[in-house]
């Protein structure tokens, strides 16, 4: 069961990561088609959107190396991952689900003493 957890939270932080990374897409595409439309919407409407946009990259970034650390069983990938987790409990259900799940596989599923050996490159 521990380890299952542990190799389900890179599994749903894998999944995370593309979803962030089409929102960017999506976010992108939605500028090219109000900008082309000419609409005077377009400066409000961009300054809500580059927000948008650099929360969806930072948080892409993020799942990123969180994945990358958590396979190579880096120190700094599970308080990273704790963080995170702890950022999502705020999004109920769902977020609420997959923080507590973060959290549970950094903390319970996988001990301290898994981290210590950490894999050299």
């Amino acid at each position: 069961m521990q380890y299952k957890a542990y190799m389900y939270t890179i599994v749903v932080a894998q999944i995370l990561k593309w979803i962030h990374i089409m929102a960017l897409v999506l976010i992108l595409l939605s500028f090219i088609f109000i900008y082309i439309m000419e609409n005077n919407a377009f400066v409000v409407y961009s300054i809500f959107m580059s927000v948008y946009l650099l929360v969806f990259l930072i948080e892409s970034i993020l799942f990123y190396y969180i994945v990358k650390g958590l396979i190579a069983y880096r120190s700094w990938a599970r308080y990273l991952t704790m963080f995170m987790g702890v950022v999502m409990l705020v999004g109920f259900p769902i977020g609420t689900a997959i923080g507590i799940l973060f959290i549970y596989s950094t903390t319970k599923a996988y001990p301290d003493a898994t981290f210590k050996y950490e894999k050299k490159k």
